[in-house]
C-alpha cells in the first residue's frame, strides 16, 4: 500500500532505491540482509548434516572392522562436538507442559488443551522474529511521524522477500530437508511459522500507511480512489484467513478440505500481491511459483514412474497384470484398525518411511499418509490404519464387506478372501539419523506407534544377521546406501517398549516380534555375539469396553467372540453358586516354573488363569476394606479418566507405573461408575464381576486349577496368539525415565531414543532425557555418553 500508484517516487526513482536519510540504505538493502541471514542458517545446518555424515561413517567403518567403543568420542575434536551437541540438546528438548482449560457448556464438560512446542523451536520462532522486527525499524524512528511511511515501504519490502522461503520449506520434495537431513514433514511447524512472519510485517506495513494517512483523514478517500490500495487490503485479508485456517483446530476438522483451501487461498494472495507490488519486486513472486511448480512436476514424474506397470516387472521376473502396478489387500482389525497390504510392491524405503495412499474406488480424489509397517525384505508394503475420520473408516467398512465372503472357519482364523483393489502410492517420504551408528537404542511406540518403531527394530536385528554372514534366511539380507553409511552395526542393545489399550493389539505383531527375539537369542547363542534385545508390552487397559461405539455390525470383530461367547454363558451359570472366582493374570517368570506349551516349548500362551473359591469370611472382609480399596480401584482403574472414548470408568484403566519390569502385575480389574440407569450389557455379570472389581490387587490367591476359570472381559483377536517367552507381559504404565536410565548406563557410545504414539508420551521422554543429561552430566567429564531423541506424532500435520 504506498502512497504513490505507479511505486515510484516524485524523482521517478524506484521504491526500492529509497533512502529515508541519514545514512541508512534503501530497502532493497535489507532484502539482501534478511537472506543473507537466512542463508548463514540454512549453511550451519549443513554442516551439522555433513558432520552427522561423517560421524556415522566412521562408527560403522569401525564397527566392520570389530572395533570395540565405536560410538564413543575418542579424541578431542569428537569429544568437543559430542559435548557441544549434549549442551545444545540440554536446551532444545525441554517441553513446557500443556494448558489445560476446563470449561462447562449446558450439560457439557469441555476441555481446551494447548500444548508448547520445546524450547530448541521456540528459540528458533523467536530469534526469526525479532529479526523481522529489526528489519522493519532499524535506523528509523517510530514516534518521528515524518519517518511513518519509510517504515511502511521497508515492511512492505521485508514481507515480500520472505515468500521463496515459504515455499521452500513446504514442498514434500525439499531442497532445504535435503541439505539439512530432514524431510519435509520435520520442517512443517517451522512451514508454518514462517507463514506467520508475512502476515506480522504485512500488517505492520498497513498500520503505518493507514497511521500516515489519518493524519489528513484521508484513509477512506485513498481506498476508493487508489486501486493499489484495495489490492493491498484484500491480500491482507486473504493472508490473514490463510493463517487462521491453518490452526490446528481448523486443520483437523477437515484435512482435506483445508489443503484445498489452501492452494486457492494462496493462489489468490500471490496474485494479488502480483498487482500490488513495484514491477522491480516481482521476482520474488516468481521465485516461490517457480518452486511450487517443480515440486510438482518431479512428484508427478515419480508417481507416473511407481504406479505405471508399465516401468516395473514382479520379483519373479514376470510382468505385472493390468495398467496399475500397486494391488492391495484390506483385512479387518480389533480396535478399529484395518491391515492394509501391497504385495510385490514397485518401490523400495527405508525403515519408518511413510506414502501418501489412495484407493479412488474406496475413497475417490483422497490421499492419506501412512507409514509402512514393514521392511523391503519382506516383500510386502503394509499400513496399520486407525479410524479417525470418515475416510479411514471407509477402509474398514470396505474391509468388513470383503470379510463377510469368508467362512466361519476362515473368520476365526483370520483369513480374509476378498479381491484386491488398485491402490497408488506418492512416496517414500521422511528421513531420519540411521539407528545402526548408536551404541544403545531406546524404541518406545503408543498404540498404533507399532507401525513406525517394529521396523526400525526388525532392521536393526537384521544387519546383526548380516554382520555375521548368516544370509540363510532371506528375510536378513538388507540394504545400505552409501549415505546412511554403507554396511556395519555398532548396536549392542535395543530396548523396545509397547504400550497398547488391550490385549488385541498384541495379534498385529506378535509374530514378527517374537522372530526378532529368536532371531537375537540364536545370534548371542550361536555366534556368542554381545548384543540384547528386550521387548516389553505394557498393557493399560482390557478390551471390553475401550472401543463401544464401533463394533455394532462387524461380522469380522463378531468371529474373534464365539468361543468368549460360550465361556460367558458358562461363567453366568457360576455366579449363581455360593463361591466366587477370582481371576489373576501370572507373568512370565510364574509361567516358566509350570508348564509351557507342548506343541512348542520355545513359546508360551499369552494369558493364563488361575481360579481359586474363596469362602464367604472373606467376603465380609471386603466389605469391611469397600472404603480403603476405592484408592486402589482409583490408582488400577480410573477413578475420574476412564479408558473409554467419553473418558468415564467404562474402561479399564491401570494407571499403576511400573517401574520394575521383572516384577508379577495382574489384570487391571474393570470397574464401572454407578449410574441411574445401568447398562443393560453389564448388568447381567455385575453380580458376578463385583466383588473382584473392589478387591485390591495386592490380595492373596490360591493356586487351585480344577477350578473353572473366570476369563477377562475379551479375548485377543486371534485365541492362539503366541508370544517369545523372553517377551514381557506387563499390566500398568512404563516409568520411561528409568528405562532409559538403565539403557544409558550399560551404554558403550551414544545412544538413541525413538518415541512414535501421543504427543503428551513424546513430551514426557524429552523431558526425561534432559533430567537425565543434567543428571548424569552428559560429556561434561563424568563419561556419560550423550543420547539422541527423534520423536513422531499420531496424525499428520
Amino acid at each position: 500500500m504506498s502512497d504513490h500508484s505507479d511505486h515510484s517516487d516524485h524523482m521517478g526513482e524506484p521504491t526500492g532505491l529509497m533512502s529515508p536519510g541519514n545514512g541508512v540504505p534503501g530497502h532493497k538493502y535489507f532484502q539482501r540482509v534478511y537472506w543473507a541471514v537466512v542463508g548463514v542458517v540454512i549453511g550451519l545446518a549443513t554442516l551439522v548434516n555433513l558432520a552427522n555424515i561423517v560421524l556415522c561413517r566412521q562408527r560403522l567403518r569401525q564397527a566392520r572392522r570389530d572395533i570395540p567403543h565405536a560410538a564413543k568420542p575418542t579424541n578431542i575434536i569428537t569429544r568437543s562436538y559430542a559435548t557441544l551437541t549434549a549442551i545444545a540438546r540440554e536446551m532444545a528438548y525441554v517441553s513446557p507442559p500443556w494448558l489445560q482449560i476446563r470449561t462447562y457448556w449446558k450439560k457439557f464438560d469441555i476441555i481446551y488443551s494447548f500444548g508448547f512446542l520445546p524450547l530448541g523451536r521456540t528459540s528458533v520462532i523467536i530469534a526469526y522474529f525479532v529479526l523481522l522486527i529489526v528489519l522493519c525499524f532499524y535506523g528509523l524512528n517510530p514516534k518521528d511521524q515524518w519517518q511513518w511511511e519509510s517504515i511502511g515501504y521497508r515492511s512492505g519490502f521485508v514481507t515480500i522477500c520472505q515468500l521463496p522461503l515459504l515455499f521452500l520449506l513446504a514442498g514434500r520434495n525439499n531442497i532445504i530437508g535435503l541439505l539439512v537431513g530432514s524431510s519435509y514433514e520435520r520442517l512443517n511447524w517451522l512451514h508454518r511459522w514462517v507463514a506467520r512472519g508475512p502476515f506480522v510485517t504485512a500488517s505492520i506495513h498497513m498500520a503505518y500507511w493507514f497511521k500516515s494517512w489519518a493524519r489528513y483523514r484521508y484513509i477512506g478517500t485513498k481506498v476508493q480512489t487508489d486501486p493499489v490500495v484495495r489490492q493491498g487490503l484484500a491480500a491482507w485479508a486473504v493472508l490473514l484467513w490463510i493463517v487462521i485456517s491453518s490452526w490446528a483446530m481448523f486443520r483437523h476438522l477437515g484435512y482435506e478440505f483445508f489443503v484445498i483451501q489452501h492452494l486457492v487461498s494462496f493462489t489468490a494472495f500471490v496474485t494479488l500481491v502480483y498487482v500490488h507490488v513495484p514491477k522491480d519486486n516481482h521476482l520474488w513472486i516468481w521465485i516461490p511459483v517457480g518452486l511450487f511448480f517443480a515440486d510438482r512436476l518431479v512428484r508427478t514424474g515419480y508417481w507416473i514412474y511407481t504406479n505405471l506397470a508399465l516401468f516395473h516387472r514382479r520379483r519373479d521376473g514376470g510382468k505385472t497384470d493390468g495398467l496399475w502396478s500397486c494391488k492391495a489387500e484390506f483385512k479387518p482389525l480389533n480396535c478399529d484398525m484395518t491391515w492394509v497390504t501391497i504385495y510385490d510392491p514397485p518401490i523400495s524405503w527405508t525403515p519408518g518411511q511413510h506414502v501418501f495412499l489412495s484407493c479412488h474406488s474406496i475413497l475417490p480424489l483422497q490421499s492419506h499418509p501412512f507409514t509402512i509397517a514393514s521392511l523391503p525384505s519382506d516383500g510386502k508394503m503394509e499400513f496399520l490404519i486407525r479410524v479417525e475420520g470418515r475416510g479411514t473408516e471407509r477402509f474398514i467398512e470396505h474391509a468388513e464387506k470383503e470379510f463377510e465372503a469368508t467362512t466361519e472357519g476362515e473368520a476365526e482364523l483370520g483369513i480374509i478372501t476378498g479381491r484386491k483393489r488398485t491402490v497408488m502410492i506418492d512416496g517414500p517420504y521422511g528421513k531420519m539419523r540411521p539407528l545402526r551408528q548408536f551404541a544403545s537404542v531406546v524404541l518406545v511406540a503408543g498404540g498404533g506407534g507399532i507401525s513406525m518403531v517394529e521396523p526400525l527394530m526388525r532392521d536393526l536385528v537384521q544387519h546383526w544377521r548380516r554382520r555375521r554372514g548368516d544370509v540363510s534366511n532371506e528375510n536378513s539380507k538388507v540394504s545400505s546406501s552409501w549415505l546412511d553409511g554403507g554396511e556395519g552395526i555398532v548396536t549392542r542393545h535395543i530396548q523396545f517398549v509397547w504400550v497398547v489399550k488391550s490385549t488385541d493389539h498384541w495379534s498385529w505383531s506378535s509374530e514378527r516380534l517374537s522372530e526378532a527375539m529368536r532371531d537375537a537369542e540364536e545370534l548371542k547363542q550361536k555366534y556368542d555375539l554381545d548384543v540384547q534385545l528386550d521387548i516389553s508390552f505394557y498393557v493399560t487397559c482390557y478390551e471390553s469396553k475401550v472401543f463401544p461405539n464401533k463394533q455394532k455390525n462387524s461380522k469380522y470383530r463378531d468371529a474373534s467372540k464365539k468361543n468368549k461367547k460360550k465361556k460367558k454363558e458358562g461363567d453366568e451359570n457360576s455366579s449363581s453358586t455360593s463361591t466366587r472366582t477370582l481371576t489373576r493374570h501370572v507373568s512370565t517368570n510364574e509361567q516358566s516354573s509350570g508348564s509351557l506349551n507342548e506343541k512348542d516349548p520355545a513359546m508360551i500362551k499369552t494369558e493364563t488363569n488361575v481360579s481359586v473359591t474363596e469362602t464367604e469370611k472373606v467376603e465380609e472382609e471386603e466389605k469391611k476394606k469397600e472404603q480403603d480399596s476405592s484408592h486402589e480401584i482409583r490408582r488400577r482403574g480410573g477413578g475420574g479418566g476412564g479408558c473409554a472414548p467419553n473418558g468415564t470408568l467404562e474402561g479399564c484403566c491401570c494407571q499403576e507405573t511400573i517401574t520394575d519390569e521383572d516384577a508379577i502385575t495382574v489384570p487391571c480389574t474393570c470397574h464401572t461408575q454407578p449410574s441411574s440407569q445401568p447398562n443393560p450389557s453389564t448388568s447381567s455379570t455385575s453380580s458376578s464381576s463385583s466383588s473382584s472389581t473392589k478387591r485390591p490387587a495386592s490380595s492373596s490367591f490360591e493356586d487351585n486349577p480344577t477350578q473353572s476359570s473366570q476369563k477377562p472381559p475379551r479375548e485377543p483377536m486371534n485365541k492362539d496368539i503366541t508370544l517369545h517367552p523372553s517377551i514381557k507381559r506387563i499390566y500398568g504404565r512404563p516409568d520411561c525415565r528409568e528405562l532409559i536410565r538403565r539403557t544409558l548406563e550399560k551404554a558403550q557410545g551414544e545412544s538413541a531414543v525413538v518415541v512414535c504414539g501421543p504427543w503428551s508420551l513424546a513430551e514426557r521422554i524429552r523431558n526425561d532425557i534432559v533430567c537425565l543429561s543434567d543428571e548424569r552430566a552428559i560429556h561434561k567429564g563424568t563419561g556419560a555418553q550423550g543420547v539422541w531423541v527423534h520423536c513422531e506424532g499420531y496424525g499428520y500435520a
